[in-house]
């Protein structure tokens, strides 16, 4: 469908148009998070025929979704930075979208086992975040509607979950490996002492050497996978 309008550019998106781009953008989302291709150049060709705004127009726009999304707590498109500065009728389709489709891969199912890579995934220590994104528009319906707190407190439980998997899985496998007394002494310091540490789980390599362990989950193609990050690696290679 083509909208007719002599000359959009300059003019506020009309609340037609918002309705093209915010389907849009969750179609690529629902594609992103299911680990399907897809090519965000030919989804902005596509609304540049039906809106006839332009390619950066329409990726401000995609921004501005992101932006609004993590106030939410939704997962957001890769690539597409979080932009402030949205319009109200932005908010108002967002809530008519997730009040038709609900919530993209938020609502956690009963969890029958976790996998878990072959390796260890090592990375540098994650850094501050930047301050969400503003704008005059009024997201405090949208908040109270899809309240992200709730999901929070799922995401904590996620957590504590993945980290008892790990714990458990770091004394099966010394003690399969003929360590039963390094076995015993793997601490679950997060759940012990608190999160201020750093890292989760204070286990050992075969030769009796510390391995401090952060523990990370995430959702992928619906599966839960848990990550170990090698804290005392990470901590070498940023100089710490």
């Amino acid at each position: 469908m083509i909208i007719e309008t002599p000359n959009p550019y300059g003019t506020e998106w009309s609340d037609q148009e918002v309705e093209f781009v915010v389907k849009d953008y969750f179609e690529m989302l629902e594609l992103e998070q299911l680990g399907q291709a897809y090519n965000k150049a030919e989804h902005n060709r596509q609304l540049q025929n039906s809106t006839r705004r332009t390619r950066a127009s329409i990726e401000m726009k995609h921004q501005n979704i992101s932006a609004v999304l993590q106030q939410l707590g939704i997962p957001s498109i890769s690539g597409y930075k979080p932009l402030g500065n949205f319009q109200q009728s932005l908010l108002d389709s967002i809530e008519r979208y997730l009040s038709t489709h609900g919530i993209p891969h938020t609502d956690l199912p009963q969890v029958l086992g976790i996998q878990e890579p072959a390796s260890l995934f090592i990375e540098a220590p994650p850094t501050i975040g930047a301050a969400p994104p503003t704008s005059k528009a009024d997201i405090s319906k949208l908040l109270r509607r899809f309240d992200p707190a709730a999901r929070d407190a799922r995401n904590r439980d996620l957590g504590q979950r993945g980290e008892e998997y790990a714990f458990e899985n770091e004394k099966r496998a010394l003690s399969n490996a003929g360590r039963k007394d390094l076995a015993l002494r793997i601490k679950h310091v997060s759940k012990e002492i608190g999160d201020g540490l750093g890292y989760d789980i204070h286990s050992f390599d075969l030769n009796g050497r510390d391995r401090l362990l952060e523990v990370k989950q995430h959702w992928e193609f619906r599966l839960l996978r848990s990550f170990y990050l090698k804290m005392k690696d990470s901590f070498q290679l940023s100089g710490r």
